[in-house]
This record gives structure tokens, C-alpha cells and sequence, in this order.
């Protein structure tokens, strides 16, 4: 996989994806797009379509998708003008890094936009310490995604987010932070 990688810009800079197995037509017309708080209704409305109540938790209103926006780095998956997904991460003041949503619409599940998606943001952080993330037990195309990705279970959390739902703990640390060269699992995948 190759990636073309430029500074996101406010406003919106698109970032184009190239990918060389299955899906490769959708792949090539990938583009990662910088959210900005007018993308808010957008990204709500992703979340609804896209949300399992139990493994993802509630979905936010305008308030919480305008602090996602603003407390991450959040890119928006585009084939053209359709909105397929997005991925969003925050790397703390320590330099790890915490991948806080990648989601993708269920149109689009598992032609390998989430895992474009994570590898886009594990390159884009391939120095950083630690890269982790949280998901529900039961999202077992996730935990495959991400265990092919180098993530590792470290810890199980009851109530994780105060929905009543345990999560894993997954992380990636040190010599496993850039991502693998070959791998095959795709799927939905959402880190809330």
C-alpha cells in the first residue's frame, strides 16, 4: 500500500489512498478529507447509519460531534461526493497516540476502507510510542482487523463509557507501531 500524505489544511484538503488488493477501483478514488466543525451534521448522520447501539454506544448530537471534531484529528472517507466512513485520533502530550473512532458506512463494510483507514493513521503516527484504541468484545470483525494489525488485548473495562457494556483495551507498542506489510482482514470498525 502507498500512501500519498500531506498536511491536512483546515478546510478540508482531500487525501487520496491507493490501495493494490481487492476493492482496488474503489480504493484508488479514496480520499481523506480534514473535518472542520460544518461537517458535524455529516458525521452525526454517519453515525447514526452506521452505529450498533451495544458494541458502540449512543450516538452524539451536534454538541459531541462538534468536540469530536475539535479534540481530534477526524478525516472523512470520500469515494467522490459520498461519505463512506471516517477515522479520528488524537495523539496526547506523551506523543501516543489514541484512536478514538473509525468508522465506516454498512454499504462499504468490508472492502478494506477501515483498514486503510487505520493504516493511513498508523503511518501518519509510525514514531509514536504507543497507539491504542478501545472496542466492545463482541466486534469480532474489528478485533480481527486490529489483531492483524499488530493491536494487542492489554486489559477488559466494565462500563468503559457509562453504557452499561464492557471494552477491550487494545494497543500497539514501540516496534509494532508502523503497520504490517501484508494483511487481510477488513471490516466495520468504530474505537468510540
Amino acid at each position: 500500500m502507498s500512501l500519498v500524505s500531506r498536511q491536512p489544511e483546515p478546510g478540508g484538503l482531500l487525501e487520496t489512498v491507493r490501495e493494490r488488493r481487492g476493492h482496488a477501483r474503489e480504493m484508488d478514488q479514496l480520499q481523506f478529507q480534514h473535518a472542520t466543525a460544518k461537517h458535524a451534521e455529516a458525521f452525526i448522520a454517519l453515525q447514526e447509519r452506521s452505529t450498533d447501539l451495544k458494541l458502540y454506544g449512543p450516538v452524539g448530537d451536534v454538541d459531541g460531534a462538534l468536540r469530536e471534531i475539535a479534540e481530534n484529528i477526524l478525516y472523512l472517507l470520500r469515494l467522490g461526493d459520498e461519505l463512506v466512513g471516517c477515522a479520528a485520533y488524537r495523539v496526547r502530550p506523551d506523543g501516543s497516540v489514541y484512536i478514538s473512532n473509525v468508522v465506516v458506512d454498512p454499504a462499504h463494510r468490508r472492502k478494506g476502507f477501515a483498514r486503510a483507514a487505520f493504516t493511513y493513521i498508523l503511518q501518519r503516527n509510525r514514531r509514536a510510542p504507543r497507539v491504542d484504541l478501545v472496542t466492545h468484545p463482541e466486534n469480532a470483525h474489528a478485533l480481527k482487523l486490529y489483531g492483524s494489525l499488530g493491536f494487542k488485548v492489554e486489559s477488559r473495562r466494565e462500563n468503559y463509557f457509562g453504557d452499561g457494556e464492557p471494552r477491550l483495551v487494545l494497543a500497539r507498542c514501540d516496534e509494532t507501531t508502523s503497520p504490517p506489510v501484508a494483511a487481510s482482514a477488513s471490516g466495520p470498525a468504530r474505537s468510540p
